[in-house]
């Protein structure tokens, strides 16, 4: 399974390592050498059919859910960017699946601690079409892979004992710690 990650601009993309799927929301031990970490919002989807070089009439017949989650990078400043997007649980993605028009009519939030630092409502699937049109150009897309989109040019940071919430809809936030 991959798992692409396209940049809000939806310009640039890169993979991580399916070892950084963090689905149980498993709290983050923060490894040797990593001082300080980013967090971003994202959305995602998990693709239910294989393409390459797929087209924009097309892209939508890929996927048929979405859900919102957050990418976790290593900021540290000599960091590079194949180890800082490579950490083992760093992509947060809880499996939560919706239909993307159940999903496009509901609010998300991320939240640091008790402030969130992140919120939308009515956020477009179409982002994830893009995002399955940009990387296929170049890469073959499998059924499974994770089609994720950053919803920000940057992210905000984290440090040692902060805690995560993801929210989407009215549901209860889900949380994780960064130890």
């Amino acid at each position: 399974m991959n798992i692409a990650v396209v940049d809000a601009s939806l310009f640039s993309y890169h993979f991580r390592p399916d070892i950084t799927l963090n689905k149980n929301l498993e709290d983050f031990y923060l490894p040797e050498g990593v001082e300080q970490l980013e967090v971003m919002p994202c959305i995602y989807s998990r693709l239910g059919k294989s393409g390459k070089a797929v087209s924009g009439k097309f892209a939508d017949r890929y996927f048929d859910n979405i859900d919102f989650g957050c990418l976790l990078t290593d900021a540290t400043s000599d960091a590079p960017w194949g180890e800082a997007t490579s950490l083992d649980l760093t992509s947060i993605f809880p499996l939560k699946f919706l239909h993307p028009d159940t999903f496009s009519k509901l609010s998300v939030a991320l939240s640091i601690g008790d402030r969130d630092v992140y919120n939308a409502a009515g956020i477009s699937p179409l982002a994830i079409a893009e995002g399955i049109i940009k990387v296929s150009r170049k890469a073959y897309l499998r059924q499974g892979d994770i089609i994720a989109v950053q919803l920000l040019p940057t992210g905000f940071p984290l440090k040692q004992g902060d805690i995560i919430g993801l929210r989407c809809g009215e549901s209860e936030p889900l949380r994780l710690c960064i130890r």
